[in-house]
């Protein structure tokens, strides 16, 4: 046998295998490199504020409070107009530039749910940690974005600008913790705000040191006042407010929200022109009481036109206790000096979207209302007073006809004519000379005549001011 023949052919047989071991190891290893450098991000993980239900105490946005999931009565609590906070996480590489584009439900069959974006902490303003377990995530580290104002919403419900029924949005930032936002793109819109529609807008940024970012921002909820009560989040059942990132999607329930009820007071006075009445023409306050959930406990409300008051109010337009449980009561205080009386007292009802109750009550007897507010009711109480007339005080005139050396004139014949109403009134003297005038209304202008068939008189015409009685009015003859 030839050895080294064989040696050298067993040299080149192990040579080739080993190299194509090397060459799978390397193979595979470079696989399981490019799997790890190649590898899917994991999706953006969507949290909203769940910030307790009510009647408890609203509680601030972290910990367990950042709910993965839909809120609702039991779990949160906005007021109609606040907004709603959200967080996305979202991790990536370290110095890399990526985007997130959120999506929010604007419309829901032409009724207007989360209108536009803001500030994470508009309405919840304190304790609020979006970084909450989020490792690496630094509440004091982060930068802002400015939201672009949305022209659609600005334009109002017609869609008109200057038309009107324009809306000034709160402005707010976009607020990024773990890296730096670069740009925000123009707004998006999918379907039609006469039906159903989507907004959507795109955050780009870069990645900071920990790979981790955190973006936070708000959702506001539509309100009455800009939409009017037909197009806002009131008209809407179900849960209406949803925010999309990535395919993950957080809705709110219409009970979280809570639409505050108004309460408004008004004063109408009718003020005489009476001359009678001047004492009393000039500005006058009208006193009420109120239970200290009306938002005060007293008040004011100031006539402040002689001829005719045409109404001055009170108002509460956020009241957020409802239910017999919560009555409101306000009582009109009695006016000094009896001038002005209770005549009338009337409350108005209306529904602000939601189904109310006709529970408020009136006591005329003792000037007060008791109003019972539902969700989102309208309650408008009026009470009307007329200026009472005084009491026209009343005075005489008394005196004597005489003539010149003192004796009684029988017969002789007064006029008293009263200048401001025009009433004529007559008397005759006595068989001693005496006469009379009784009943004349105080502070009007008088003037008396005497006449004679067998005299003449020194003076036979006077004319006064009568302020109280008078008596020695005298008339004597001519000598």
């Amino acid at each position: 046998m030839n050895f080294p023949k064989h040696i050298k052919y067993l040299n080149r047989l192990f040579t080739a295998s080993a190299l194509a071991t090397l060459a799978f190891v390397f193979i595979a290893a470079l696989s399981v490199s490019a799997q790890k450098s190649f590898a899917p991000m994991a999706p953006p993980n969507l949290d909203q504020c769940g910030n307790g239900g009510r009647p408890a105490p609203r509680q601030p946005c972290t910990g367990n409070n950042w709910q993965n999931g839909n809120i609702n009565v039991n779990n949160a609590q906005y007021i109609e107009g606040e907004s709603v906070p959200y967080r996305v996480t979202f991790s990536g590489t370290v110095g890399s530039s990526s985007s997130l584009t959120l999506e929010w439900d604007v419309t829901k069959a032409g009724k207007h749910a989360l209108d536009y974006l803001t500030t994470y902490n508009r309405s919840e303003v304190t304790g609020n940690d979006p970084c909450n377990g989020v490792a690496g995530c630094v509440l004091a580290t982060n930068t802002t974005f400015l939201i672009p104002l949305d022209p659609d919403v600005a334009a109002g419900f017609d869609q008109i600008p200057g038309n009107g029924d324009d809306i000034t949005q709160a402005p707010g930032v976009f607020t990024l913790f773990g890296g730096t936002i670069t740009s925000v793109s123009a707004y998006g819109l999918s379907g039609t705000y006469a039906g159903d529609s989507t907004r959507s807008v795109t955050v780009n940024f870069t990645f900071g040191s920990t790979g981790t970012i955190v973006l936070a921002w708000s959702g506001h909820i539509g309100r009455r006042v800009d939409w009017g009560l037909s197009n806002s989040a009131v008209a809407i059942s179900g849960s209406p407010y949803h925010m999309r990132i990535g395919g993950q999607d957080r809705s709110m329930s219409i009970g979280t929200v809570i639409f505050p009820g108004s309460v408004t007071i008004i004063k109408l006075v009718t003020n005489l022109s009476s001359p009678q009445t001047n004492d009393y023409s000039s500005v006058f306050s009208f006193g009420f009481t109120s239970s200290a959930n009306f938002g005060t406990t007293s008040f004011s409300l100031i006539d402040s036109n002689p001829a005719q008051f045409l109404g001055a109010s009170q108002p509460n337009a956020n009241i957020q206790l409802f239910g017999a449980a919560n009555t409101i009561t306000v009582t009109e205080l009695p006016t000094p000096g009896g001038i002005y009386s209770l005549g009338g007292l009337n409350c108005v009802e209306t529904a602000g979207g939601l189904p109310n109750i006709l529970n408020t009550t009136v006591n005329f007897a003792t000037s007060t209302a008791s109003i019972i507010v539902e969700e989102g009711e309208s309650i408008t109480c009026t009470f009307s007073s007329t200026q009472l007339i005084p009491s026209a005080a009343l005075a005489s005139i008394t005196g004597r006809v005489v003539t010149a050396d003192g004796s009684g004139i029988r017969g002789a014949r007064l006029v008293l004519t009263d200048v401001n109403t025009g009433e004529v009134r007559y008397a005759t003297t006595s068989s001693f000379g005496y006469y009379d005038f009784s009943e004349l209304t105080v502070e009007n202008f008088y003037v008396l005549t005497i006449s004679s068939k067998r005299y003449s008189f020194l003076n036979d015409s006077r004319s006064f001011t009568l302020n109280g009685d008078l008596s020695d009015v005298d008339f004597v003859t001519s000598p």
